[in-house]
Parts: structure tokens; sequence; C-alpha cells
């Protein structure tokens, strides 16, 4: 790979995970610039020679010298620079165990059985890969991954969020998971059936509902999937907000 990008730069495509590096640099209102690409041609050999060598989003530069293309390193690698405050817990402390876990379960776990679900809705009914294993496994999965976190929100801890009181990068990691799994079994063109009910998962409703009532969440999940493809250059406080219409998805 021979691309160099001076300043911090992050690389997004619609709803890609880049949302959570682009959520938790607006709360630790870090200056950056955004450069929106298309999610089809990430694959094109000048992407993939300059920018990212795998053809994957999201991609973060920093001063040329620092390059990331797996969204939780961006989070911690962004948390251990500019974070000064409660975005995450402290090393030693009782609640350290359950920040990393949720943290990390958020791509690992979750999105293992989540991606199941969203590959059904989005693959076509001819592609033989698009089988009722392949949903029962990730409907099954799913579950499984949203009780664990209701008996946890539930019983073993206190506050609005997974750590407590107060938002965490935590929080901004399972964002995407949450927000990719309701994109996949709710809304046109998905026979997946709905996974999160709130008569099934009380408390955990209540915190993905708090979650998306966010200007944070709103404006990196909502606003920014407007935006046309583009460079621009994101200062703390700005809005995303009536400066694009929207395109058709592509992911």
């Amino acid at each position: 790979m021979t691309g160099r990008e001076s300043g911090l730069v992050v690389y997004h495509a619609d709803w890609g995970r880049s949302c959570r590096a682009i959520w938790l640099l607006r709360e630790l209102q870090v200056p950056f610039t955004l450069k929106v690409v298309d999610w089809f041609k990430i694959k094109d050999k000048q992407f993939m020679d300059h920018i990212s060598p795998l053809g994957r989003i999201p991609v973060l530069f920093d001063d040329g010298d620092v390059h990331i293309y797996e969204s939780g390193a961006m989070v911690e690698y962004l948390l251990e620079k500019y974070s000064k405050g409660p975005l995450t817990v402290p090393c030693g402390t009782p609640q350290r165990a359950e920040y990393l876990q949720w943290f990390n379960t958020a791509e690992t776990v979750g999105m293992r059985s989540v991606a199941k679900l969203y590959l059904y809705k989005v693959i076509p009914d001819s592609n033989p890969k698009k089988t009722p294993e392949l949903l029962q496994q990730g409907v099954d999965g799913t579950k499984a991954y949203l009780q664990d976190l209701e008996d946890y929100l539930s019983t073993r801890h206190k506050g609005d969020w997974v750590c407590g009181s107060q938002l965490t990068a935590a929080d901004i990691m399972l964002s995407y998971t949450l927000g990719l799994m309701t994109y996949s079994t709710a809304g046109p063109y998905t026979s997946a059936p709905q996974v999160l009910k709130a008569s099934d998962y009380p408390v955990l409703t209540a915190y993905w509902e708090r979650m998306q009532s966010l200007s944070g969440y709103q404006d990196c999940y909502g606003d920014i999937n407007l935006l046309p493809m583009g460079e621009y250059s994101i200062e703390p406080g700005m809005s995303f907000q009536g400066k694009g219409t929207r395109r058709p998805t592509t992911f």
C-alpha cells in the first residue's frame, strides 16, 4: 500500500463500521477529515493499492504514519490518544472487565450472528448460500447474545449504560451491532424475523431506545449517511443535518 494522508482522516461508506470511530471522535470533540466513498469502489485496484489493501471500510489514517482498518482498533487508538474523560473505564477498577467484554463482543460474538441475518436479507433468493440454516443460525446466535446482554443489564449492573451511568466506548461499539441487527430484521426486503422484541428483552429494548435518542447516534447513523460522496472537514459541534439528500443504500 502506497497511500499516505496528512492529519486525521476517516474513510466512510453508508452505514459502515466507521460510524463507531466517527461517533467517538464527535464525543471527544476532535476535528478530522471525513472521506465518504462508494461501497462498490473499495475493491478497485487504485483504492486497494493506496488506501485499503484488503478492500475494506472503514480506514483511518493519522498523520500518514498510522493506518488502521479495524473499527475496534480505531476506537482504542483514539481513546488512548485523545480521551481525557469517562468514555473508557480505567485499568484496575472492578468494571474494567465488564467494559472489555462488551466492547469486544460487540464485534466478535455479537456480529458473528448478526452478520448472518444481514447476509440473509441482502443476498438474492437465487443465491445458494441463502438457506434456512443460515437464517436459523443467525436467529439463534443473535437471540443468545441478546439474552446475555439483557441478563447483564437487568441483574449485574446499575445505570443507563453498560458500565453504569456514563456512556462509554463499549456502548459506541454496541451501537453498530444493534443497529445492523435492527436493519437486518425489520423494514422492507427482509424475511428474517424481528429478534429484538420488547416483550422478550424489556431492559435491553429500553437501553437501545435510549441510545437511539442520543444526538450523537442520530448524527452518525442518520444524517452522516445523507452526505454526498466526497471530502469533508469535520469540526467539533458541526452538524451533518441538511448537508445532503438521501442516496440509494449501497450496503
